[in-house]
């Protein structure tokens, strides 16, 4: 038998992969029992079927497995080719960007938390500059801010770095690590999604 260990959560064996239903965790328990029973006629099938993860749990998934694969790409275990290396750096912060979209239109979400999303994504640097990676690379009508290029890109068998480059409002040259950029990100996530009990504390 299996579960979620953050809320204990039972999960069906086919959707190990997958987060939790409730609370959107990966970690699991899992426990085996061996048992037998018998009997001579069915008397009444009873079955219950899990909820499938809401829309935004499957864009949280997308998220942190985007990070996990930066963190491959950093410790040395993705390879050498420069070309995926920048485009899995681009992929997190579509993925990161796209999460609001998803939590703003999925109808589990309650909705004052709907209503709050765009709001934080606003006040949060980290969250506002992945959106800004994200409207530079994959969509060509841009209203709004900035426009973040990938100043260096490098691999190398001890693993990869990525830093990307943009110009603040007072005219200024700044640059950041990918991965510092993806981890703080994921942390303003996280303490949004935890602040409205979408996640387990």
């Amino acid at each position: 038998m299996m579960s979620c260990a953050s809320c204990g959560e039972t999960i069906p064996p086919a959707e190990s992969d997958l987060p939790c239903p409730r609370c959107g965790s990966a970690d699991r328990n899992l426990t085996m029992a061996d048992y037998g029973a018998v009997n001579d006629e069915v008397q009444e099938v009873d079955a219950q079927f899990p909820r499938a993860p809401a829309a935004w749990q499957q864009m949280w998934a997308e998220v942190q497995h985007n990070l996990g694969v930066l963190r491959r790409w950093y410790s040395g275990g993705q390879g050498m080719n420069v070309t995926e290396l920048r485009a899995d750096s681009l992929a997190f912060f579509v993925s990161c960007y796209h999460l609001k979209e998803h939590i703003k239109e999925d109808p589990a979400v309650p909705g004052p938390t709907r209503d709050q999303v765009s709001g934080h994504v606003q006040n949060s640097p980290s969250l506002q500059l992945a959106a800004d990676i994200a409207n530079t690379y994959k969509h060509s009508k841009r209203n709004s801010g900035r426009a973040c290029s990938i100043d260096d890109a490098s691999t190398r068998p001890t693993g990869s770095t990525v830093t990307f480059a943009w110009t603040d409002a007072q005219g200024r040259s700044c640059s950041a690590d990918c991965l510092d950029l993806a981890e703080q990100a994921v942390d303003a996530w996280s303490d949004f999604l935890r602040g409205h009990n979408l996640l387990a504390p």
